[in-house]
């Protein structure tokens, strides 16, 4: 998994845990149905119960692989589809029951607009099919009820996808600033390591410290000191073009993490952020500066040692005067 992928919140239709249960109690329910309709010579319907399994079987593996796609979802859904209109033209009134199971296998196949699409489709074609072969009270109380459905799936869906990217951010940000926290900071700087012990792929770290942090927090109190904390990191974050993750430290401390990036490449980086930062009028009266340690990544280090190594060089920044960069 790459540095990009970490900072990737996936949606809930995606989460591997909930595509495994959701197929496997498809396959559970399905695979006796297959093999019953099979043996009464409902041939058709009976291999678009395979096929649909079998797709339900694909994209979990695709999912579990990193390597799902919108095509297997949409696949998988238009399988379900076609079974659906199988089964209530072989079996009328009982097969129309399996509209609303597979209703709510829509929003756990797809985005929640192309389930709707999809959950729609499903519900006027068999409205549709079964104009002509059921009381007509049972087909327009088929469609009111489906769609109640529907609603009432959007909502929950809504609710669960909130909640759960909610959560996903508390875990993963900085609640003052907003950038990534420390807890994801050292998942990500092990990948970088990981890479670049697999594929010699380098990368390179940026340890910002404010300057100076202790006397503006004296001067002007704890809440200039914060709103001068988020000022530097939003200035960080603007200039990274968001190719590299952010992260705080602690206090008043950064990382920023460049992928694919060696020490030099990166010092030019880091010089550009250092002047951006000190023209910049984040507090009125006072000139606010950083100070930059750099440290490429080595074969075999921890993340506390790659830590360190940045720091080191923070420490030579710091004593040559302050609002400089260094190298490890």
């Amino acid at each position: 998994m790459t540095l990009r992928d970490r900072t990737r919140i996936r949606p809930f239709f995606l989460n591997p845990s909930i595509s495994n249960l959701f197929s496997a109690l498809s396959i559970a329910m399905m695979a006796p149905l297959a093999v019953k309709n099979m043996f009464f010579g409902k041939y058709v319907l009976s291999l678009l119960i395979v096929l649909f399994i079998a797709a339900i079987i694909h994209r979990m593996l695709a999912i579990k692989a990193g390597r799902e796609t919108l095509v297997s979802g949409v696949v998988t859904l238009t399988l379900m589809v076609a079974t659906n209109l199988a089964s209530i033209h072989y079996l009328g009134l009982y097969g129309v029951f399996w509209i609303y199971p597979s209703a709510i296998a829509c929003f756990f196949l797809l985005p929640r607009a192309t389930a709707n699409l999809f959950a729609l489709s499903l519900t006027v074609l068999a409205a549709a099919m079964s104009w002509p072969m059921l009381d007509h009270q049972i087909v327009i109380r088929l469609v009111a009820s489906a769609g109640l459905t529907i609603l009432f799936l959007n909502v929950a869906v809504g609710v669960i996808s909130s909640q759960e990217t909610r959560l996903i951010k508390q875990s993963l940000l900085d609640p003052l600033t907003g950038v990534f926290n420390r807890r994801h900071m050292d998942t990500c700087l092990q990948d970088a390591i990981s890479q670049f012990c697999d594929c010699g792929q380098t990368a390179t770290l940026l340890l910002i410290d404010i300057d100076n942090f202790k006397s503006i927090n004296d001067r002007f109190g704890h809440t200039t000191g914060d709103a001068v904390i988020c000022e530097v990191a939003d200035l960080l974050l603007q200039n990274s073009a968001g190719t590299a993750p952010l992260f705080r430290l602690g206090g008043e401390e950064f990382i920023l993490l460049l992928d694919k990036s060696d020490s030099k490449t990166a010092m030019l980086r880091a010089e550009k952020l250092r002047r951006i930062i000190e023209r910049a009028d984040i507090l009125t009266g006072r000139p606010v500066s950083v100070s930059i340690g750099v440290a490429e990544v080595r074969a075999d280090q921890s993340t506390s040692h790659w830590i360190r190594d940045a720091d080191k060089a923070l420490y030579l920044a710091k004593n040559s005067g302050r609002n400089q960069v260094r190298c490890a």
